[in-house]
């Protein structure tokens, strides 16, 4: 998300794009933030599901 391509055509630049480049390489990097996040919320429930998991294991004698 982070990897910033440039929107010039096949003919050169495209000054009309400029402005609207910049707005859209800031919304990849928020969007690429939140998804980061968001996955390492995902890691962390994962992690904390195992821990949980390993201690009713040994509660039932299974460790």
């Amino acid at each position: 998300m982070r990897a910033h391509e440039g929107l010039e055509g096949p003919n050169g630049a495209m000054p009309a794009v400029y402005a609207m480049e910049a707005a859209y390489a800031t919304y990849t990097d928020a969007l690429a933030d939140r998804l980061r996040k968001g996955c390492d919320t995902i890691d962390a429930t994962a992690q904390a599901l195992r821990d949980i998991l390993t201690v009713y294991r040994r509660a039932d004698g299974q460790a």
